[in-house]
């Protein structure tokens, strides 16, 4: 957490941001600590393929929630963007596609994504939401060199600073 003060973000995307409970995380973290319950200061963007998970908390964290594909998405630009359990659902080569335009995107991206394989049968598909099925794995090695890498149990946790923009 000490990192997250550190940078201090004014902008953030949650992709794959689902029920949005990160969302909620990330507002505290850059609003609501500082007295601030309406009138957000601080941009916080979601994007979630699946209407199924749409719910109040969607309105009131978030600034703009865009329901597509983050495939086919124009971005704009981000402090942070966040990938939550999200990279692991797209075939490899889309998913290295995807990390490397959140890199030109964002000044941080933050990942998290299981530490070993999982088969489709070892996934849960709540509301029987087939965008959640595992189609690949980055391995460490998948990363950016100087990427910071923590595993903890089934989880792991990379961040990667981005090259500033020319």
């Amino acid at each position: 957490m000490k990192w997250w003060w550190e940078i201090n973000p004014c902008s953030v995307l949650d992709i794959g941001m689902g029920f949005g409970k990160m969302g909620v995380l990330f507002r505290e973290a850059m609003d609501i600590r500082w007295g601030r319950y309406t009138h957000w200061q601080n941009i916080i963007d979601g994007v979630e393929i699946f209407d199924g998970y749409a719910n109040p908390i969607w309105d009131y964290v978030y600034d703009k929630v865009f329901r597509q594909d983050v495939r086919t998405m124009d971005f704009k630009e981000y402090d942070v963007i966040f990938l939550g359990d999200v990279i692991e659902h797209f075939k490899k080569k889309e998913a290295l596609s995807l990390l490397d335009k959140c890199m030109a995107h964002a000044k941080y991206v933050l990942v998290t994504t299981p530490t070993e394989v999982h088969t489709n049968k070892d996934c849960v598909h709540v509301f029987h939401n087939m965008n959640e099925r595992h189609l690949s794995f980055l391995e460490d090695s998948d990363f950016p060199a100087d990427a910071k890498i923590t595993s903890y149990k089934h989880q792991k946790l990379v961040i990667i600073t981005c090259k500033p923009k020319h």
